[in-house]
């Protein structure tokens, strides 16, 4: 299993939710398997954190990426103020 955190810099005028996905799909071995999300710093429609840390089985040429849903197109994440990593914890 490896551990998963994708942490945000964005804005919004609604509603985002982060997600991985895994060889570009959100759903593939999900099963029961807890996430945790947490946004902080709501100022002026300004969301200056939001991150999503999951545990998640990987095999061999799995790929992980973060995604971000958002119910508007007036979102927006600013990559260089994100960041993506994941560690082995098996």
């Amino acid at each position: 299993p490896y551990l998963f955190i994708s942490t945000h810099y964005m804005y919004t005028d609604n509603y985002m939710h982060p997600v991985f996905a895994v060889n570009g799909d959100t759903s593939l071995r999900r099963g029961s398997t807890f996430y945790r999300l947490r946004a902080h710093g709501m100022v002026a429609n300004y969301n200056q954190d939001l991150q999503i840390e999951e545990v998640i089985y990987c095999y061999a040429g799995d790929f992980v990426e973060p995604y971000v849903y958002s119910s508007t197109a007036n979102g927006w994440i600013y990559p260089y103020y994100s960041s993506f990593q994941g560690v082995y914890v098996g």
